[in-house]
């Protein structure tokens, strides 16, 4: 027998900048124009019908003289598919869009995850950009090159590392979000101080009260600090951790296990913020019952929680077994068994659950039914 080694040198870096700031759109439009990221053939712009009839003409007037290509999607986690994934594709090749091109991802985390997935994928990999339009996105999906897509077992399910080129924050966005929106990004936010910042954790007890009360004249700083300070957490733990290699990107699936669960559960008619609000209650308590956390930390997780408007009792039409059959499809089980990002304390999440992952489907029952409305 004979060995051949292949060795292969990276030939560029995946690092990329996020600019945070407002009406970011004529930015866009201008770093394009200087190309950049080179000078594709083709722009290819994917976004979803309730961004589109609200932004779609600002972002063309924008990107005008630049060849566009749209693709529209249904809006919604339940369409979060391989079947949209592949009519996107197909919408693609129809047009002849070549590997000169750029997909620009322009809507919430569906969109992020969904377009970052093709850019992937599609002749083997095309570059694109991120522009988010919700606080939840801005938060996540946006960052940190996880992309996917949602299958029949559970969420995320398939997909791929890929990072974008950059990512463009527009906090003048999120003005116009329902208050529900908001609300459903604050819960990613709260996750990040809870997981790795005591002080910001402080800073979203002392200003709740402000952040409730939406968009202000005096509180527009406030909003761009929160959009600051998700990025430099999340980006400070992935850049450790890119593909999930060593454990310390899970940190950040804090709340998740039980959140997915839930989504799945609910066939996301449940929002993934509101979920991952649970699931953090949840899994404190869990830890709490191992031993691990503090039962006042669990308390006041809880408190933060309901002082930003997102619920803190799970539906009682969702079913206990389903919710705990659905955490063992999630990314992190091994063997057929759920896994949990447990809390050590305020600002720290520990280990991934007890020795090897696992905690007894006896203890997450009780807790469910704990926590149910």
């Amino acid at each position: 027998m004979k060995s051949v080694p292949v060795y292969l040198l990276p030939v560029e870096s995946n690092s990329y900048e996020v600019l945070i700031g407002s009406n970011l759109l004529q930015r866009v439009g201008q770093d394009l124009r200087q190309q950049i990221f080179g000078n594709p053939g083709n722009y290819v712009v994917i976004t979803d019908e309730h961004v589109q009839k609200k932004w779609g003409s600002a972002l063309q007037q924008a990107l005008a003289g630049l060849p566009l290509h749209q693709i529209v999607i249904a809006a919604g986690e339940q369409h979060k598919t391989r079947a949209t994934k592949e009519s996107i594709e197909d919408q693609m090749l129809q047009s002849g869009i070549g590997r000169d091109s750029l997909i620009i991802a322009f809507g919430g985390g569906v969109v992020s995850d969904l377009a970052g997935y093709v850019a992937a994928t599609y002749q083997r990999g095309l570059p694109y950009i991120t522009i988010p339009t919700t606080l939840l996105a801005a938060a996540d999906a946006s960052i940190g090159g996880k992309t996917g897509v949602n299958t029949n077992m559970g969420k995320n399910l398939i997909g791929a590392f890929y990072q974008p080129r950059r990512v463009y924050i527009d906090i003048g966005f999120w003005q116009t979000l329902p208050k529900l929106q908001l609300q459903n990004g604050m819960a990613e936010t709260i996750k990040h101080a809870v997981i790795k910042d005591l002080p910001f954790f402080r800073w979203l007890e002392k200003h709740a009260e402000d952040f409730s009360a939406g968009f202000t004249n005096t509180n527009l700083e406030l909003w761009k600090k929160l959009a600051c300070k998700n990025v430099e957490i999340k980006s400070g733990i992935f850049q450790l951790d890119e593909r999930e290699q060593s454990g310390q990107r899970e940190r950040l699936n804090f709340g998740h296990t039980i959140a997915h669960a839930l989504e799945k559960a609910s066939n996301y008619k449940l929002l993934h913020g509101l979920a991952v609000g649970l699931g953090m209650i949840v899994e404190a308590e869990i830890s709490v019952k191992l031993g691990i956390a503090r039962p006042k930390d669990a308390e006041r997780l809880r408190a933060l929680v309901k002082n930003y408007g997102l619920p803190v009792r799970i539906p009682h039409q969702l079913k206990v077994e389903d919710i705990i059959t659905h955490t063992k499809h999630d990314k992190k089980s091994r063997h057929g068994e759920a896994r949990y990002v447990l809390l050590a304390k305020l600002g720290q999440v520990g280990q991934i659950a007890s020795d090897q992952g696992f905690v007894e489907d006896a203890i997450v029952r009780q807790v469910i039914l704990n926590n149910q409305a």
